[in-house]
């Protein structure tokens, strides 16, 4: 029995220590990963952002770039590569580009193959928060048009990892059940 405690006083100090260890970023150097995803999904904020596309219709390319809310130093991320980031339209990848110079990251480039005035786009984050300037005339703050806001900045925060500490802890519970009906079925099978 005494061994029992010890292990279960084991697994709540890692259970926690797994849940800190998802929640924070664990370097000092910022290194965000912006996730571009068109048509918008669902959105929930802090975690994600909805924007609308306000330019004018065009099936040329179109570029817009999301400059970084301060310009962060460059250098050796912990989650490589730094600053990437994703952009997918219509369940295609197309071209997310990071834009710095060797020793400043100033922010994201999006290749669109072409854009609908009104279209929408949600803005993740994982790693580390984000702000970013918005293209001016191209890109709002709202889930359409008529929902703008006037705000010229967003900052987005990264979305927690709560499926390390949830799998750790349906683990637990699942072996602790196991022992109790191990324990509990072998005892009425003998009496």
């Amino acid at each position: 029995m005494r061994v029992a405690r010890v292990l279960f006083l084991v697994a709540l100090v890692g259970m926690f220590a797994v849940a800190a260890r998802a929640q924070v970023s664990n370097s000092d150097f910022p290194d965000p990963h912006p996730i571009f995803v068109s048509p918008d999904p669902a959105c929930t904020a802090p975690y994600c952002t909805d924007l609308t596309y306000t330019g004018s219709t065009t099936s040329s390319p179109v570029q817009l770039f999301f400059s970084s809310v301060p310009p962060f130093p460059t250098g050796v991320p912990e989650n490589p590569p730094a600053f990437s980031c994703s952009f997918t339209d219509d369940l295609v990848m197309e071209p997310c580009v990071t834009d710095d110079n060797g020793t400043t990251f100033f922010g994201f480039t999006l290749f669109l193959p072409g854009a609908t005035m009104g279209q929408t786009f949600s803005l993740t984050v994982t790693g580390d928060p984000i702000t970013l300037s918005l293209p001016p005339m191209n890109v709002c703050v709202g889930n359409s048009i008529a929902n703008c806001s006037d705000a010229t900045e967003v900052t987005v925060d990264p979305t927690p990892e709560p499926s390390t500490a949830l799998l750790f802890l349906s683990g637990i519970a699942l072996l602790s059940m196991a022992g109790f009906a191990k324990k509990r079925f072998a005892a009425d099978s003998v009496a």
